[in-house]
């Protein structure tokens, strides 16, 4: 049975993944492995797994007025605002909507990351969830021992002249074992199309980022031009959680 976990402060709380400062039987399990910021006004579900002894997050919403609607079902409140019931989990820019527990505890998900950046040099970046300069949490971290089979849709444009612009296509497996470093792409790499470009230079690249244990969507521009890239990265994600 889900639990609701409603913040009706002025202040955000954090559910700490995994926190040795809580008891055994008191802890989160965020399916990213990383800690989870629930802002005024938001709620989160949280499913007490009783053989492995702690919360598993298990939806959110994006505003305090929850959607109404069947489990697993990607919603929105009278806002506009996209809401999550039990299974759908929402965090700026990523939206995953999270299927059953198998046996052995392997967990399915199917995810959709945003991921843009704007460059203004021909010096290759990766783009981040927020845009902003990369960090340890905003790519596409993979969590120990799982397997993302991936779709990627990058699109890019000059935002100082009209008429520039590229999109490119990437299909593939990413996997990460124990430990950031075991982030890889699967043997046979990845299936990259050129949908349509003009004349340009720019190109896009799909790799492991074993620093962070991540998969990065890796954008090369043009010097003194300023270009918009934005990604969708569509996934379809297996973790064994541990």
């Amino acid at each position: 049975m889900p639990n609701t976990l409603f913040n009706v402060g002025s202040g955000t709380l954090t559910l700490n993944h995994l926190s040795s400062l809580s008891s055994s039987g008191n802890r989160f399990y965020t399916q990213a492995a990383g800690d989870i910021a629930v802002g005024p006004g938001r709620v989160v579900q949280l499913t007490y797994d009783g053989t492995a002894g702690y919360f598993r997050v298990t939806g959110g919403t994006s505003d305090a007025n929850q959607a109404a609607g069947s489990s697993g079902a990607i919603q929105y409140n009278f806002a506009g605002n996209l809401a999550g019931a039990t299974g759908v989990l929402t965090n700026g820019a990523d939206l995953q909507v999270q299927g059953s527990l198998l046996t052995g505890l392997t967990y399915t998900r199917c995810g959709l990351y945003v991921l843009s950046k704007m460059t203004l040099s021909d010096t290759s970046e990766r783009l981040t969830t927020d845009g902003q300069a990369l960090n340890s949490n905003n790519q596409v971290v993979l969590p120990n021992d799982s397997t993302y089979l991936f779709d990627i849709l990058v699109s890019a444009q000059r935002e100082d002249v009209v008429g520039e612009r590229a999109a490119f296509r990437f299909e593939g497996v990413a996997y990460r074992n124990t430990g950031a470093a075991s982030v890889d792409i699967l043997i046979g790499g990845v299936s990259k199309t050129t949908v349509s470009k003009s004349s340009v230079p720019w190109d896009v690249a799909v790799e492991a980022d074993a620093t962070r244990g991540a998969m990065s969507v890796r954008v090369t521009g043009e010097l003194n031009k300023t270009i918009r890239w934005v990604a969708a990265v569509k996934t379809v994600e297996v973790q064994r959680a541990t």
